[in-house]
Parts: C-alpha cells; sequence; structure tokens
C-alpha cells in the first residue's frame, strides 16, 4: 500500500484542477452534442414563428402568456424530436456524407440520442396539455408524422418533403389555435412557410445526392435529373410570389407589407434560382443552404406584416 508521500507525489492540486477541467470539458462537450443533435437553432425558431403565429391571430404575441409559452415549448420540443428522430434514422448515410454529426462522431451514443428523443416528445406532449384535447391531438399527430418521414417516408420522391414542409409552417396555426383564432393573415402566413420551406427540401435533396445516392434513397435529386430539380424550385419560387401578392388584401399597411415581403420573401428563393441556374454543379448548393436558413430567420419577422 502507498504511503502519504507517495498518494500526495500523485494526486497534486494540480491534477485535481486538470481532472475537472477535463471533467468539465466532457459534460461540456456532451451538452454541446444534445444542441446539435436537436438543432437548437430550429428550435427557437419555431418556437419564434409559434408566436409569430399568436400576434397574426389576436394582434399581441403576449395576450395569454400562459398559453402562448407552453405552444412555443411545444413546438420547439416537437422540432428537438423530429430532428433527433432524423438523425438516428439517417446515422449510416451521415456517416457518409456529414461524419461529423454527433452520432456518427461519437459525441453522443445511440441510447443517448433516443433518451434525448424520448425527453423531446415528452415534454412537447406535457407542454401540450394546458392547450386542449384538440392541439393535443394535433401534437400527437405531428410527432407520429414526424417518426414516420425519418423512419419510412424520406425515401419518396418529394412526398416526404411536402410532409417536412407541412410540418415547418405548422407552428404558425399551431400558436394562433394556441390564441384562439385562425384568421385568414395566419393561414395565408403559413402557405408562405409551405412554399418556402418546400423550396428549402428541395435544395436540401440536392445537397444530399451523394449521400443519399449512396444509401439507395430515392429523393427527387437522386431519382430525376439536376434540371428536374430547378424547375421545381422554379414551380415554387413563382407560387410563393403569386401568393405574396395575392395576400395584398389582408394587410393593413401596403407600404409595410410590401417594402418587408417582397425582399426578404421573394428575393431570396429566386436568388437561389439564379445561382442554381448560372452556376450548376459544382455550385456550392450548401451555402445557398446556409443563405436561405437565414433568409427563413428574417421571413418569420416579415410575416408580421401580414397583420
Amino acid at each position: 500500500m502507498a504511503d502519504k508521500s507517495e498518494l500526495s507525489s500523485v494526486i497534486t492540486p494540480d491534477t485535481v484542477q486538470r481532472r475537472t477541467r477535463e471533467d468539465r470539458q466532457t459534460i461540456t462537450g456532451r451538452i454541446a452534442a444534445v444542441l446539435t443533435i436537436v438543432r437548437i437553432r430550429s428550435c427557437i425558431a419555431g418556437a419564434a414563428a409559434t408566436l409569430v403565429g399568436c400576434y397574426l391571430g389576436t394582434g399581441t404575441m403576449v395576450g395569454t402568456p400562459a398559453r402562448s409559452a407552453a405552444a412555443a415549448a411545444s413546438i420547439a420540443a416537437a422540432i428537438a424530436f423530429a430532428n433527433v428522430v432524423n438523425d438516428i434514422a439517417d446515422v449510416d448515410v451521415d456517416a457518409l456524407g456529414k461524419p461529423d454529426r454527433p452520432l456518427p462522431a461519437g459525441r453522443i451514443s445511440s441510447r443517448g440520442a433516443h433518451t434525448a428523443a424520448a425527453g423531446a416528445a415528452s415534454l412537447a406532449m406535457v407542454s401540450t396539455v394546458p392547450l386542449g384535447t384538440t392541439l393535443i391531438a394535433v401534437m400527437a399527430a405531428l410527432l407520429v408524422v414526424s417518426f414516420l418521414y425519418s423512419a419510412r417516408l424520406k425515401g419518396t420522391v418529394l412526398f416526404g418533403n411536402v410532409l417536412v414542409a407541412a410540418c415547418a409552417s405548422s407552428p404558425l396555426l399551431f400558436g394562433a389555435a394556441a390564441a384562439g383564432n385562425v384568421t385568414g393573415q395566419v393561414l395565408c402566413a403559413a402557405l408562405l412557410a409551405f412554399e418556402f420551406m418546400l423550396a428549402y427540401e428541395v435544395l436540401k435533396t440536392l445537397a444530399d445526392r451523394a449521400g443519399d445516392a449512396a444509401a439507395g434513397l430515392r429523393t427527387l435529386a437522386t431519382a430525376t435529373r439536376f434540371r428536374t430539380s430547378t424547375r421545381t424550385l422554379v414551380a415554387l419560387a413563382t407560387a410563393l410570389t403569386i401568393t405574396v401578392f395575392a395576400a395584398v388584401p389582408l394587410t393593413r399597411s401596403l407600404l409595410v407589407y410590401v417594402t418587408i415581403a417582397v425582399p426578404v420573401l421573394v428575393a431570396p428563393i429566386w436568388y437561389v434560382v439564379y445561382r442554381l441556374h448560372r452556376g450548376r454543379p459544382p455550385v456550392d448548393i450548401w451555402d445557398l443552404m446556409r443563405f436561405m436558413r437565414r433568409a427563413w430567420l428574417l421571413g418569420t419577422v416579415a410575416l408580421l406584416a401580414l397583420r
């Protein structure tokens, strides 16, 4: 047995500090992995869109603070669940195309990912309880659809993308329903969100084409030519543009709406179409996706001009 002098030579204050620092780095790394796998920014964006739905329905985001907060928390948790389930289902695909994702990189275990998904789903349902049985049923349906997309429907040509875009636009409707008033402005905002997010999903299939093809998934990009995807984007850009101008009669301030909506909602998607048309492969599609994500953050704010 080592005496006290031998122990003191091994366990020093520096050793304790180093081990504590390593433990903190491990905990920090785990937290970072969880935040990455749930895609925390998309969770926050979904919560913000829910509050926008509350505003479009009632004219205020905090008219019923408790219900607004519950709705925002429910949607954020549902998005977290959908993102984790997607990463669990795509672990083999991501190992080829996105090896830095938490699961293939080993930053989070499969068990940890399943625990995170179960926790997010539970939080989504519990947070929805104060909102009533109808919205509880809606939330349950959103969770089921999210699961089915990742488990069964991702490898479908366009259909899966439509489901994702529908789920992505649902926070606006969910927020308005929680506030108790689904108006024409809300429905129009949800349609704009659906069109924008469907365009983003089509662009994403182009970015994921190599990995999806290697995994044998049938997406719009893997099942058709590059030109078909770009034509689909042109059709969606046209539809979104029409919807933006068709919503003019619903607005109270034409000047504010046109000044905000056209550059924030219409211009970005047409810019992406232009870049794809001019650049073609090897255009940096990931760069265009980042651009569209940033544009949608502003687009969510632009929807406030509908009121």
